[in-house]
């Protein structure tokens, strides 16, 4: 499903999760990349390819935040792809999806969660989700 954006960064991930080798996240390697929200947007990091964002979702001040740069990014003329509870009501859904003018594909569903963080058996996420690409 992801093979049709040319993702170049991840950002928000780890190590053991990232999607692509270019990430930002609490345990990369170089320490000015550890933090991605002290970034104004990830323009610059792309390295001319598509932004990947799973962002963490609660609390809800840290996800309008990765938003924000998602959308901040976007206006700086680099997609940025995002995996999202598909939460149609909530302030930050409008804010940063709907007010962004961001295309919205719902994913029917529940996803289930395997890898190194996973319970054991797995786990389904507990909401309807959405990938949302912000394009400018």
């Amino acid at each position: 499903m992801l093979a049709r954006w040319p993702l170049t960064l991840d950002a928000a991930a780890r190590a053991d999760n990232t999607l692509v080798p270019g990430y930002l996240g609490p345990d990369h390697p170089n320490p000015g990349r550890r933090d991605a929200l002290r970034f104004e947007h990830w323009a610059a990091l792309a390295g001319g390819g598509v932004v990947w964002l799973n962002p963490p979702y609660v609390p809800t001040v840290t996800l309008s935040r990765f938003l924000g740069r998602a959308v901040a990014t976007a206006r700086a003329g680099v997609p940025v792809v995002g995996l999202l509870p598909a939460s149609t009501g909530a302030r930050w859904w409008w804010e940063h999806v709907i007010g962004a003018g961001a295309e919205v594909e719902f994913l029917r569903g529940r996803l289930s969660f395997h890898g190194p963080h996973a319970r054991p058996g797995g786990a389904s996420a507990p909401w309807a989700s959405a990938l949302v690409l912000w394009s400018g």
